[in-house]
């Protein structure tokens, strides 16, 4: 039962519309005399459903008719055809102007992701707040339409759709994963039972996204395409975990000893970093690695948390050691690493992730014990609250 299905919210997700969408709701919200909405109040304040957003904007309004006027407007800025008023005026062609320049465009690694995608055999779906007649449009026009088994647009409440969207289509909840980049889109996962995944660099903050754990995280569009590929070599399985190795492999491949590694739960301020990689499972844990011959322990902490992160350590503090045998979490079987953990602190938060990992994150440490850590990382966190 590995990830089969997996399931696309449109925007913030594959398009970039945010400012769009923004200045469509400004002016809707102004048309039916609500207040001035300014952009860092809008990434703020939306949410869905939107009918409750608009509620708060517009409480003397029906949803129907906001609808009708926002969806009418934001055709006019991507140049889809607008039913009425038609505009002519000065001022207005200055507003034409302005929409053209903030038209919606798509995320460019999505047609590589999308093909790399339906090249493994994975089936693809839009499930979207947005416009049906637009979804297909933008689709047709960007030429990604034929990538997708079903798009699904026009959606008032994905908490309440979604699992029937999954059982119409026949989609198994642990063989799919749901792509969204707003709480709503998190929440709607969870409350149909498939797995979450959240893109920090859409609408909603990573803060509020994280609040609500969601399984996967990523911090751009480069790491969904480093996601992606791990499905690709089957190492990450929603039901039973990690790939294992054969066992007449696995007995060849196995160490005499135990293998020394380092790492370390790395401080900003009150934060701790975490990275999600599929070695583990992709769950979440801390930066680290094997020590090389001749390398002391604090030498190959300091060299794998910048190899890893880019990041520069210090005040580093010997935390505890850990045996890990043979775990369910790790992609390879019958591995039994020593692991010494330390306590370090950076300075700076500029994350670059290498190849090892797909995301990041910096969380609280209330935050970290919600997400869902490996065994390994989850102890150490225990084990600093404790001490």
């Amino acid at each position: 039962m590995k990830i089969k299905n997996i399931i696309f919210d449109w925007s913030g997700t594959l398009c970039d519309d945010v400012k769009s969408s923004y200045l469509a709701t400004k002016h809707t919200i102004r048309h039916f005399g609500g207040p001035h909405l300014t952009f860092r109040q809008y990434r703020e304040q939306f949410d869905l459903p939107v009918w409750k957003f608009y509620k708060k904007h517009c409480p003397t309004t029906h949803v129907n008719e906001i609808d009708k006027y926002y969806f009418n407007y934001f055709a006019r800025i991507v140049g889809a055809p607008l039913a009425a008023p038609r505009y002519g005026v000065t001022r207005e062609r200055a507003q034409q102007a302005r929409a053209q320049q903030a038209a919606p465009l798509l995320f460019k690694q999505i047609p590589q992701i999308l093909k790399t995608a339906q090249a493994m055999g994975l089936k693809l779906f839009i499930y979207s707040t947005v416009r049906q007649d637009l979804l297909e449009k933008w689709c047709h026009r960007h030429h990604i339409k034929n990538f997708f088994e079903v798009i699904g647009g026009s959606v008032r409440d994905k908490e309440r759709g979604l699992k029937s969207f999954c059982r119409r289509y026949g989609l198994k909840a642990k063989e799919t994963l749901f792509i969204g980049d707003m709480e709503h889109d998190v929440r709607a996962a969870k409350k149909a039972g498939v797995l979450s995944g959240a893109m920090l660099c859409g609408y909603h903050a990573e803060k509020r996204l994280l609040d609500l754990a969601p399984d996967f995280v990523w911090n751009d569009l480069q790491g969904l395409m480093k996601f992606v590929c791990t499905l690709m070599d089957g190492s990450f399985d929603s039901a039973q975990g990690p790939q294992r190795f054969p066992v007449a492999e696995r007995s060849r491949s196995q160490p005499i000893f135990p293998i020394p590694t380092v790492g370390a739960l790395i401080f900003n301020k009150e934060d701790i970093l975490l990275i999600q990689t599929h070695k583990w499972s992709h769950t979440f844990g801390i930066p680290g690695g094997k020590i090389k011959q001749g390398e002391t322990m604090n030498q190959a902490l300091k060299r794998e948390i910048l190899e890893e992160t880019g990041l520069r350590i210090k005040e580093i503090r010997f935390a505890m050691v850990h045996d890990s045998i043979d775990s369910q979490e790790f992609y390879k079987k019958g591995k039994h690493f020593l692991l010494l953990n330390f306590y370090a602190i950076s300075q700076s938060r500029h994350v670059v992730l290498n190849d090892e990992a797909q995301a990041f994150v910096w969380v609280s440490l209330g935050q970290a014990l919600k997400l869902r850590l490996n065994h390994p990382t989850r102890v150490l966190i225990q084990h600093y609250l404790k001490s």
